[in-house]
């Protein structure tokens, strides 16, 4: 997606099912980076070059740093082949998976194929069923269930197809809606936007012969149903939040409007009792003023 990139960073994006052949340094989401931060982002599909190839990113010459991310790709190249990067430099990988086929003539791995030794590596593997590289590449390769179990275990809430040529479905997380005012599951709506009609294949071909036809179609629309049953449930319970969300705004301003008017009557009486007390100075003051005048009247 990226050629060149320097001093920025990549967050929550997911490429599926791309097709990208180049020369050097060539990866799904990026070709060539320094100072660059990936964080939460997934690719599937194939990637082919010449030297730097990865899933992921090509090439690195410093500080390239991956966060939370994982790839689906079939990787070919010659030189510094790698299923998440070909090659890197004084860089981490944190909590990162790859899966798919890699395929290379030298300093080929699993999961980074050119290796320096200023790099770090946390909490990252490589499925050991759909490559077998392990000449320069780091990251302790494992099976594609135990993969799976790592990602979902980290958050990831579904997990890729896997296999030699890519093309997984990603993962999609729920969308979670804050309604109230706490953190449980009360005060919150969950919504998984995926959806998949995995059978459609079934529908190839289909004749009159075949007894069966309507039970898939049925299958089908009922899988449809059911998703729109989901988030018509989902917008009724969020068009209900909202109206609740109105009516507590309605009542938080009525009584604001009410605070404000005791507070306008309780210093407009405030007002008059002083202008009250003054009169009553003035007149006070001005009948002692004509006390002595009296005196001297009388005598």
């Amino acid at each position: 997606m990226f050629g060149a990139k320097a001093g920025c960073s990549v967050k929550n994006l997911g490429l599926e099912n791309v097709n990208i052949i180049g020369k050097d340094c060539v990866g799904g989401l990026l070709g060539d980076g320094a100072f660059v931060t990936i964080e939460n982002c997934y690719v599937t599909g194939i990637v082919a070059g010449g030297d730097y190839v990865g899933g992921l990113a090509g090439f690195s010459g410093d500080s390239l740093n991956i966060f939370n991310s994982y790839t689906d790709v079939s990787v070919t190249g010659s030189d510094d082949i790698g299923g998440l990067v070909g090659c890197m430099y004084i860089s981490s990988i944190n909590n990162c998976y790859a899966l798919g086929n890699v395929l290379g003539a030298s300093y080929t791995g699993g999961l980074v194929g050119g290796w320096d030794v200023a790099n770090t590596l946390k909490d990252s593997y490589y499925d050991k069923e759909t490559n077998g590289q392990t000449d320069t590449g780091k990251g302790e390769g494992i099976s594609s269930a135990e993969i799976r179990e790592k990602m979902i275990a980290a958050g990831w809430k579904g997990s890729s197809s896997g296999g030699t040529t890519g093309g997984g479905t990603g993962t999609v997380q729920d969308i979670l809606f804050q309604i109230g005012i706490h953190s449980n599951a009360e005060s919150q709506i969950a919504l998984n936007t995926s959806f998949a009609l995995t059978n459609l294949d079934e529908l190839r071909n289909i004749g009159l012969s075949d007894g069966n036809y309507f039970e898939t179609i049925d299958n089908i629309l009922a899988s449809i149903s059911a998703k729109q049953t989901e988030y018509g449930a989902c917008q009724n319970r969020l068009e209900s939040a909202l109206e609740e969300i109105n009516t507590h705004y309605e009542n938080l301003l009525s009584s604001r409007s009410t605070l404000r008017d005791s507070d306008v009557a309780q210093e407009s009486s405030a007002y008059i009792r002083n202008q009250i007390l003054q009169q009553a100075s003035a007149t006070l003051l001005a009948t002692a003023n004509q006390t002595p005048a009296i005196a001297l009247q009388l005598l």
